[in-house]
């Protein structure tokens, strides 16, 4: 009896846990899968990638589908270095006609920062914001970016009114590309420029606990006017910035004492205020490629950046519940097993032959012991 209920009970549940069971360790390589075909150039360096051993990413920031399977659009509150901003979706226009030298591509993703639709708090200034869905470590980095300008129809408004400089226009503007992480320590690498000094950027690094490394280097052309093609080696023996194709910046796992970012981090494409002061003019930032090759396995490494847990803990619950329910119908049967079994015993042989017929009409323990034998 009790081996048949049980049977009974693991053929109720049968179905849920075959989902629950899919829903754990298929969920994820379906993810994966799906994300991977938004890649159509990574499909196209395959055989460069069977070759090399090699895993190339590449984000064309014109394509929305590559944009979203690599990036997240943020919406927050930005407070960094006593500035204050909102991130806004709409201020990150993906497939936009882009313009300045060197662009290489007529459309791409484009930041504005401006006083329009800023929902966060007091904060007068609204920008765009993108951070990326994977964590990365060792390997190969190159953005192609046109760092803080101000927009070629802000300039030509102020030309004509004689107004003061584009660069003065987006005096307030600050333009990063960033390799980021705070989970253990604050790591990170950066390289940024200042829209009021567009002819240098400044090259940085975190380690160990948000200790700051960093070098200011002259940039031609500058960043308002033209893209530049930005690219970082990073290795654990030693980090290298380049700016259009040449060396600016190296340095040595312990130079001077000092070390470099070993934690997997994960891309900040920023766009911020200096100071939570609107300037008075619109200014932008514009994205037009990524690239990333890992080094080898082990040093280099893509992971996925969990998020929200909330599916997996009604799954857990579920289970958990689902646990709870089938324990209790078990021991709910076993219970009423050892019932029978002492039912069956505790009526004695002789008071069955003289009073088996009254018990059977009064007392309901002759039917269940009855039933029991």
């Amino acid at each position: 009896t009790r081996s048949r209920a049980s049977r009974s009970i693991m053929e109720a549940f049968r179905p849920m846990i075959r989902k629950i069971f899919l829903a754990l360790t298929l969920g994820g390589a379906v993810e994966r899968f799906e994300a991977n075909n938004y890649y159509p150039k990574a499909q196209q360096l395959q055989a460069r990638a069977e070759e090399t051993s090699e895993s190339v990413f590449f984000v064309n920031f014109s394509d929305p589908e590559q944009v979203l399977s690599f990036y997240d659009i943020d919406v927050e509150h930005l407070h960094t270095e006593g500035s204050s901003a909102c991130t806004e979706a709409d201020h990150v226009r993906v497939g936009s006609a882009m313009s300045g030298d060197n662009a290489g591509q007529r459309t791409g993703t484009i930041f504005v920062m401006d006083n329009i639709n800023a929902t966060c708090g007091k904060a007068e200034i609204a920008t765009g914001h993108l951070s990326g869905k994977k964590y990365m470590s060792y390997g190969t980095y190159a953005w192609r970016v046109r760092f803080a300008y101000a927009p070629e129809e802000e300039e030509e408004a102020e030309e004509e009114e004689g107004g003061p400089s584009p660069e003065a226009l987006v005096a307030n503007a600050m333009s990063c590309v960033s390799l980021y992480t705070s989970r253990k320590l604050h790591q990170e690498f950066a390289a940024c420029t200042r829209a009021s000094h567009p002819g240098e950027i400044t090259l940085n690094y975190w380690h160990g606990d948000g200790i700051r490394e960093w070098s200011r280097v002259p940039l031609r052309p500058d960043a308002n006017s033209s893209f530049t093609d930005l690219k970082l080696e990073w290795t654990p023996e030693r980090m290298r910035y380049f700016l259009n194709g040449v060396l600016a910046w190296e340095r040595k796992n312990g130079t001077d004492g000092k070390g470099l970012p070993q934690e997997d981090m994960n891309q900040r494409l920023i766009l911020r205020p200096t100071n939570s002061t609107y300037a008075g003019r619109a200014c932008a930032m514009a994205l037009a490629t990524m690239s990333y090759t890992p080094l080898p396995s082990p040093s280099g490494s893509v992971t996925e950046i969990p998020t929200s847990n909330g599916s997996l803990l009604v799954l857990v619950l579920g289970i958990a519940f689902a646990l709870l329910f089938f324990g209790t119908l078990v021991f709910c049967v076993q219970r009423r097993r050892r019932v029978d079994d002492h039912a069956a015993t505790i009526i004695p042989q002789e008071c069955e032959e003289e009073c088996g017929e009254e018990l059977e009409e009064d007392d309901p323990m002759v039917e269940m012991g009855q039933l029991a034998t």
